[in-house]
């Protein structure tokens, strides 16, 4: 018998998704709570006995996976999350590790003077499901997409649990507000595409 004891891993930021292994029958109370950028959680084995609140104020994307042979799981929703079988799972995060999936997220660049070299952030793309996730690209949109260029995707596809890195840039025509929409499109069919709004600020120098 293996148990996952109780707040084991609570409050802890850098996991993202998690594999629970078919040896263990039991996870104690908030185990795994207040893990504000966990993902995915996917059981190996059967369904083991859970206590309270053991997902509790996880990412607002959290999703169950479990495999078509597994017993006492339910879907489209078990233990209060939402579960399915095994499928990929896109997520992005910014440079100190936020994930950017929620409504509200946006990539803010600042302000950058017309005519310099632009300022370029690198997001990191991570497949958190339990397949493959594949068809991996990246295009501006909105109106003012021509200030924002894709620099770089460095994999079209991504093994459960691995990771691509994709830069871009933004180098402002005019001053002002320069907003778009990062859309990144994959397999993952709830994410068709990623959107991430962009941010940044056109400035000019005084004559």
């Amino acid at each position: 018998m293996v148990k996952i004891g109780s707040k084991a891993f609570q409050g802890c930021p850098a996991l993202t998704m998690v594999t629970i292994p078919r040896s263990v029958n039991e996870i104690k109370d908030n185990a795994f709570s207040e893990c504000e950028n966990l993902l995915s959680a996917y059981f190996a084995g059967n369904a083991p006995k859970m206590g309270k609140n053991v997902f509790q104020y996880t990412a607002s994307d959290f999703r169950i996976y479990f495999s078509e042979k597994a017993k006492g799981y339910t879907i489209p929703k078990w233990e209060g999350h939402p579960s399915s079988f095994p499928r990929e799972q896109i997520a992005v995060f910014d440079n100190d590790g936020t994930y950017l999936g929620e409504e509200a997220a946006t990539l803010s660049f600042g302000g950058t003077i017309l005519e310099k070299r632009g300022i370029v952030k690198r997001l990191t793309i991570r497949n958190v499901g339990a397949l493959k996730l594949k068809g991996l690209s990246a295009v501006i949109s909105g109106e003012y997409s021509f200030d924002y260029v894709v620099k770089n995707i460095t994999k079209s596809s991504l093994a459960p649990g691995k990771s691509a890195i994709i830069e871009i840039e933004f180098t402002p025509e005019e001053k002002g507000g320069r907003f778009s929409v990062l859309e990144i499109s994959s397999s993952d069919t709830d994410r068709k595409p990623f959107e991430i709004k962009l941010a940044g600020k056109g400035l000019k120098l005084i004559d």
